[in-house]
């Protein structure tokens, strides 16, 4: 027996019952985008999360110049960070298989992230300025003239064994130049009698790394530091290492930098 056919739905009925579909989903969607922005009981006014801006950590290739000191050249630099914020300038060793040393450990990347401007410099990048070439004069005229370019009358200045010993003359020399002073392993300090007279004119807060494996600057070296009259000196020791600077300094530099002030 066949089926009655059932009458034909109006159009207006169609179009009603649509639009209370339509008013149904859009409700159900405010409820859960207004779910999305509830704070969950005891977290009013807790701080946002913590969010880490990926710009920072990303090295800028500079051109700093043109530098008297270099021959009117310029130097070759990788910056991180904000340009407004507190400068930190960074000076290799002598080897220039390592002038990355302070961004391969991510010490410099951290110290962006932290919210410091830091600048690596490459001394290699010009024959004036190249280790073998340039005297502790040189170096003291060339960080005069970075920080000139740079339109900084300060910065916390960090070097490593070549770098070390040419950031210890010039902190002593120029004192209100170097906010705070972090040396790995510098190689300065082994002749006491000429070297420590200058180390005694560091007026600013220092901070030492050395391994106990260093075969290249003897770890006991430390000692014309850390024994100086006067001169305040954080030391950072570590069993293994070798003359490398080794991740674990970053956290002894984090600490002994703080906060950074405010920008600029």
């Amino acid at each position: 027996m066949p089926q009655p056919q059932q009458p034909p739905i109006p159009a207006a009925t169609i179009r009603w019952q649509r639009g209370v579909a339509a008013l149904a989903l859009a409700a159900v969607a405010a409820c859960v985008l207004r779910r999305v922005d509830v704070k969950p009981r005891g977290t009013a006014g807790a701080p946002p999360p913590r969010v880490v801006n990926a710009q920072r950590m990303v090295p800028q290739t500079l051109a700093l110049g043109p530098l008297p000191s270099a021959g009117g050249g310029s130097l070759s630099v990788s910056a991180y960070g904000d340009s407004r914020d507190e400068l930190v300038l960074t000076v290799h060793g002598q080897n220039p298989a390592l002038v990355n040393e302070w961004e391969e450990t991510k010490i410099a990347q951290s110290l962006a992230e932290r919210g410091f401007y830091v600048v690596c410099t490459n001394m290699h990048s010009n024959e004036k300025t190249k280790p073998g070439t340039l005297s502790p004069g040189g170096f003291a005229a060339v960080m005069d003239e970075l920080l000139a370019v740079l339109q900084r009358d300060s910065c916390v200045l960090m070097g490593k064994s070549w770098g070390g010993r040419n950031a210890v003359a010039f902190a002593a020399a120029r004192p209100k130049a170097v906010r705070r002073l972090v040396l790995s392993a510098p190689a300065f300090g082994m002749d006491p009698d000429a070297d420590a007279p200058i180390i005694a004119k560091l007026s600013m807060p220092v901070l030492l790394g050395w391994s106990e494996d260093d075969t290249v600057i003897p770890y006991r070296t430390h000692e014309a530091y850390t024994n100086a009259s006067g001169v305040n000196v954080q030391f950072a020791s570590y069993a293994s290492g070798g003359h490398m600077i080794i991740p674990e300094f970053g956290s002894a530099v984090l600490a002994f930098l703080g906060e950074p002030p405010a920008k600029l």
